[in-house]
């Protein structure tokens, strides 16, 4: 089995990208006027801040403190910042694809983590359910994508 300290580090790189995700989903918000937009982006807030929470319990389940600060390193924040760079010329086209970069990059950060065979089960669990709806609202954006255009 993985050392535990090493399951809580790794959980908290993810809750800060989370974190970061969150904050750029409400940013956008913000921002955009297509209620269609500012509906997924408000799904995304939510979706987000339960990722954040059921994050951090498992970290505390598994004896560590949960980081919930933002961070300014990794690859999701450069797609956050292209997401306040899109929204400085209010194209919510330019919006709407930046979300769906960063979703493609949380993706990929948590195919990674579930290549780690050895975590506790719980862990492993949680972390592939919130992959699998990281996956459902890529393909929801997919059909969304023809609606903004």
């Amino acid at each position: 089995m993985t050392n535990p300290q090493e399951v809580i580090d790794a959980l908290n790189d993810l809750l800060q990208q989370n974190v970061d995700a969150r904050q750029g989903y409400e940013k956008a918000r913000s921002d955009v006027e297509q209620s269609i937009l500012e509906s997924y982006l408000t799904d995304k807030v939510v979706q987000r801040q339960a990722f954040i929470e059921a994050i951090t319990q498992e970290i505390i389940t598994l004896g560590g403190s949960a980081k919930r600060e933002t961070t300014v390193k990794g690859s999701l924040h450069h797609s956050w910042i292209d997401i306040k760079s899109a929204l400085s010329s209010n194209d919510e086209e330019a919006v709407f694809e930046e979300c769906v970069r960063g979703e493609k990059n949380s993706l990929k950060t948590y195919n990674k983590l579930l290549e780690n065979t050895s975590w506790p089960a719980s862990t492993k669990t949680m972390v592939l359910r919130q992959r699998d709806q990281i996956k459902v609202d890529l393909e929801r954006a997919d059909a969304m994508a023809d609606a903004l255009n």
